[in-house]
C-alpha cells in the first residue's frame, strides 16, 4: 500500500485493472479502476512529442505528487509504459460544464451562495498553487487551464477540485493556444502572457458563467486588439447578486495589476455573519486542510526514513523530502489563514455583546505580563499564585497572536531562557488552541537555549498531528533538528 492506503501498481498490473472510459481527449483519456472504484487512471500519450515536453509533462507531474490540497485533483501514482504516461488520481463524479448544463435545463439560477462558495474553494485551489509554483514545485506550470471541462467535482459531490495543468502546454505552437479563448485573460489572448493574474481572469470568466449561466462572451466576435482597448470594462449587468457582482468587477479588469491574487479573493470571499451552513463548511475546509498538513509530514517523514536506511542517490532524495516540507509550510500557511478569518469573524460577532467582549479581548494574569517585561523577580513571586493559569482570551505575544496560552508559551515567544526554566516543571505539558506547546513556540521562534529547557515535551503532537520535531523540519531550524532527533 502507499500513502493514505491507495494501492501501488506496476504497468502490468494497472493495464489489467483498467475499467471504462470515463472521457477521452486530444491527447488521451480517464479510465475507472476495476476495485478501486475511488480511483482514476489518466492516460497521457506522448505520440508526436519532442523531448522537451516529454520532460516538461514528468517534472510537472512528478511535482503533482507531491501537492495536498483539499480543492486540487490528488496524484497517488505516475508511472510510464512505453510512450505512454498512466497516471492514478482520485475519481471525480462530474465537472462544472455538466453542473451548469443541469441548472440550465431546469431554468433556474444557481443560487448565489453556491456559486460563492465554489469560487471561495477555487479561488484557495488557486492560491496554493501560485504559491508552489514560486517555491520548490518549480515543474508546476505558472499559469494553470482554468475552465468549467477542467473543474471536477470531487468523489463525495461536496467540493469541487482542479483537475487540469496544462500538462499539455506547448504540445501546439504556444500556450496561448491551449484551452477556450472565453475563458482566456485579454493579455493571454493579445501578447500569449499566461500568469497568475490570467489565472485569476479566467476564474473570474467562470464564475461568470455560473452567476448567469451563459457563456462569456466579451469579444463579441471581434478580434481582442478591437477589443480590450483602454477604457474597456466588463458588462456584468446579467449577474443579479451585488457581492457577486462586485467580485467580479475586481477580477474582470483589463489591467492584470489591478485584479486580486487568488489569496486576496480568498479573503475578498471570507464574510462577517457567515450561516451555520458556512460556518460548518468552513470548519470542515479547516479539518481537510489539516488532514492534508499532516499527510505532507508523514510523507516527508518517511522518505527521511528511506534516506537514513539506504542514503544512494540521497541528492534526488533530499529535493523530494524538501519538496514534502515546502507543500507543508504551504498548508500550514492556509491553516493558520482560515483560524485567523474565523477568528475575526468571532471578535466582530462579540462586539456585539460588549461586556463579553472586554472579559476574552485580553485576560493576561499578573504573571503573563511579567514574562512580557523579562522581570525575574516579579515572576519568581507570582509562579506560586498564578503557575500553570491557561488565558481564556487571546494576546499579541511578540508578532503572534496566541489564543488560551500560558506564561511558558511567552517566555519561549521571546527567548527568555531564564523565566523558561523557572516555568518548565509548574506549566509543562498545556497546549494553547492550536494545540500548541511551549517547545513548539520556542522551535517557531528558533530559540535553541529554550528548547534544550522544554525537551520534555517533544514526544507531544498538537492538534495538527505534528510534533515539535515536525515543526522544526519543517521551517528548517537544522540545529533544533539535530537536538530533538538526539
Amino acid at each position: 500500500m502507499g500513502a493514505g492506503g491507495v494501492p501501488v501498481f506496476s504497468p502490468k498490473k494497472l493495464h489489467r485493472r483498467l475499467g471504462n472510459m470515463l472521457s477521452k481527449d486530444a491527447h488521451g483519456a480517464v479510465y475507472s479502476l476495476r476495485g478501486c472504484p475511488y480511483l482514476a487512471v489518466r492516460e497521457i500519450r506522448l505520440d508526436g512529442l519532442d523531448q522537451h515536453s516529454v520532460d516538461a509533462i514528468r517534472r510537472r507531474l512528478t511535482a503533482l505528487l507531491g501537492t495536498l490540497h483539499p480543492d486540487v485533483l490528488k496524484y497517488h501514482q505516475v508511472l510510464t509504459d512505453g510512450n505512454t504516461i498512466l497516471v492514478v488520481t482520485d475519481r471525480c463524479c462530474g465537472d462544472l460544464r455538466q453542473f451548469i448544463t443541469d441548472y440550465k435545463d431546469i431554468h433556474e439560477p444557481i443560487p448565489s451562495e453556491l456559486m460563492l462558495s465554489l469560487l471561495g474553494q477555487l479561488a484557495g485551489a488557486l492560491a496554493h498553487l501560485h504559491g508552489l509554483s514560486r517555491g520548490a514545485h518549480n515543474g508546476l506550470p505558472s499559469s494553470v487551464v482554468l475552465e468549467p471541462d477542467n473543474v471536477m467535482f470531487a468523489g463525495d459531490g461536496r467540493r469541487v477540485v482542479l483537475a487540469d495543468f496544462g500538462f499539455c502546454e506547448g504540445i501546439s505552437s504556444g500556450a496561448a493556444k491551449a484551452g477556450d479563448p472565453a475563458y482566456m485573460a485579454p493579455e493571454t489572448l493579445l501578447s500569449g502572457d499566461t500568469t497568475a493574474a490570467s489565472d485569476v481572469w479566467s476564474l473570474g470568466a467562470v464564475a461568470y458563467e455560473l452567476a448567469t449561466l451563459r457563456k462569456p462572451d466579451f469579444l463579441g466576435g471581434r478580434e481582442p486588439e478591437d477589443v480590450f482597448v483602454d477604457g474597456w470594462r466588463s458588462n456584468l449587468s446579467g449577474v443579479a447578486d451585488d457581492l457577486a457582482r462586485n467580485v467580479l468587477e475586481r477580477m474582470l479588469v483589463l489591467d492584470p495589476a489591478e485584479r486580486p491574487t487568488a489569496r486576496g479573493l480568498v479573503r475578498l470571499l471570507r464574510r462577517p455573519g457567515i450561516s451555520a451552513d458556512e460556518q460548518e463548511a468552513q470548519d470542515t475546509r479547516l479539518k481537510e486542510v489539516r488532514a492534508a498538513f499532516v499527510e505532507a509530514l508523514n510523507r516527508a517523514n518517511n522518505k527521511t526514513v528511506t534516506l537514513e536506511k539506504d542514503p544512494t542517490n540521497s541528492a534526488a532524495k533530499v529535493d523530494s523530502i524538501r519538496r514534502h516540507y515546502a507543500v507543508a509550510a504551504k498548508l500550514f500557511e492556509e491553516m493558520q489563514e482560515i483560524k485567523t478569518e474565523t477568528d475575526k469573524t468571532d471578535e466582530m460577532e462579540e462586539s456585539e455583546e460588549p461586556e463579553k467582549h472586554l472579559i476574552e479581548e485580553d485576560d493576561s494574569t499578573d504573571l503573563m505580563r511579567a514574562v512580557d517585561r523579562n522581570d525575574v523577580e516579579a515572576v519568581k513571586a507570582l509562579i506560586p499564585l498564578q503557575g500553570g493559569m491557561k488565558m481564556k482570551g487571546c494576546a499579541l505575544v511578540g508578532d503572534w497572536k496566541i489564543y488560551e496560552g500560558t506564561a511558558l508559551m511567552r517566555a519561549a515567544v521571546y527567548g527568555h531562557a531564564g523565566i523558561v526554566e523557572l516555568l518548565a516543571e509548574k506549566e509543562k505539558g498545556l497546549k494553547d488552541s492550536n494545540g500548541w506547546t511551549a517547545l513548539m513556540w520556542a522551535v517557531k521562534n528558533d530559540h535553541t537555549d529554550c528548547v534544550r529547557l522544554l525537551m520534555r515535551e517533544k514526544d507531544l503532537k498538537g492538534y495538527n498531528g505534528g510534533t515539535a520535531l515536525d515543526m522544526a523540519k519543517l521551517w528548517r531550524r537544522h540545529e533544533i533538528v539535530a537536538l530533538l532527533s538526539e
